[in-house]
């Protein structure tokens, strides 16, 4: 897997996740929050915002049928590995879902376009 496909694999408490981002990740992470894509994230807390990447890029790998991949029932068992993470363990997982590409674009570009978008909405 390339980098930009937004696949990693994590070890955590000595068992490895894959972790995949994508549409498919950024779907279920929508529809956990019931916002669109472009504002999926915004105004969360950190440690949600965590959990919701990890919950949508591990439930994306297993549904994708990824090896080794799991499911994750609920979101208070991504609360849970994330309790597990390391610092480093964080920073790869945020860099793989914001460098992640769909329709030519990274959610990084997405979460650009969102803030941007509020930012104008304030000025009006």
């Amino acid at each position: 897997m390339n980098k930009v496909s937004g696949y990693i694999e994590l070890t955590i408490n000595g068992e490895v996740y894959p972790v995949k981002f994508g549409m498919g990740a950024w779907k279920i992470i929508s529809g956990v929050t019931g916002k669109p894509i472009t504002q999926m994230l915004i105004g969360l807390p950190d440690e949600e915002i965590l959990a919701l990447i990890l919950f949508g890029g591990i439930n994306h790998a297993y549904k994708a049928e990824y090896k080794n991949a799991k499911q994750l029932g609920n979101l208070h068992n991504a609360y849970d590995l994330t309790d597990e993470m390391t610092s480093e363990q964080m920073k790869q997982l945020a860099q793989a879902f914001l460098e992640s590409k769909q329709l030519g674009q990274t959610m990084a570009d997405y979460t650009e376009t969102a803030s941007e978008l509020n930012e104008k909405k304030k000025k009006k």
